[in-house]
């Protein structure tokens, strides 16, 4: 998106024009390469991951951590 277009920006405010993704079971993601954080600046879009595909909320508690590749 051109900055110069977005009101958000034009106004200065702290924002990021990516989507957040939220999992269940990980910490949320953004889809922006520049995004300080899902939890420290407003999204305009929130995604749930199951509507992306993902199957995290489907995995027993402490599953991911050995679908990451972690040792234990």
């Amino acid at each position: 998106m051109d900055d110069t277009a977005c009101p958000k920006c034009q106004a200065g405010w702290e924002h990021c024009h990516g989507t957040v993704i939220r999992h269940a079971v990980r910490h949320a993601e953004c889809t922006h390469h520049d995004c300080p954080g899902p939890e420290l600046v407003p999204h305009t879009a929130v995604l749930d991951c199951d509507v992306i595909g993902c199957e995290c909320e489907d995995q027993p508690i402490g599953s991911a951590m050995f679908s990451l590749g972690a040792s234990g």
